[in-house]
């Protein structure tokens, strides 16, 4: 069975930001979060500080956020609401949520081919162009191979958090027994 190409333009519904002027920038939450670049990423949802008034490109929910511009091209993460995108970043979005995952999983997959598509004299830059003429394989079953994935990155979350979890516990029980002697049996 022959797997036919298709390119990630054929499912790049948004493009590259474009940053508002300064004076619409604040911290104080009015208007819309503000993704400049890769510095608000976080594990798997942006952590945003600053928002915007005046948003010139925006991302919907559940798009992939992808960070085009510097040592960090290639950086991702995934929209859980809508953000206004400045000049380091730029969404991508398939025919449906588990398109837009599937994509994301080809772009992992070919990361150092679609980055070595980049200029820039000292750091990577990839430009609309780049992205939308990329390649990526698009099966028939591209669904399954998304939500069998998708299915072990929520496993990984799940489990990260309760590590973190763990080790919140034990460190509040390191800091009651040794710190503040209150182990069992202090009393005595």
């Amino acid at each position: 069975m022959q797997i036919s190409e298709v390119t990630i333009g054929k499912n790049r519904n948004d493009y590259d930001g474009t940053s508002p002027k300064g004076e619409t920038y604040n911290n104080e939450g009015i208007g819309i979060p503000l993704l400049n670049g890769p510095t608000e990423f976080g594990p798997i949802y942006p952590i945003c500080t600053l928002f915007t008034t005046d948003s010139k490109r925006d991302c919907k929910k559940d798009d992939l956020i992808f960070c085009v511009r510097g040592s960090t091209t290639g950086r991702m993460n995934w929209a859980d609401k809508q953000y206004s995108l400045g000049r380091g970043v730029c969404s991508i979005r398939g025919a449906t949520p588990m398109d837009t995952k599937y994509i994301r999983y080809c772009i992992e997959l070919k990361l150092g081919a679609l980055l070595k598509l980049s200029g820039g004299a000292t750091f990577p830059n990839l430009t609309g162009n780049d992205l939308s003429t990329f390649s990526i394989p698009y099966p028939p079953y591209r669904h399954k191979f998304a939500s069998i994935l998708s299915a072990y990155d929520d496993l990984i979350e799940n489990n990260t958090r309760r590590i973190k979890i763990l080790e919140e516990m034990a460190q509040a029980l390191y800091r009651e027994w040794f710190v503040k002697f209150r182990f069992p049996g202090h009393e005595k």
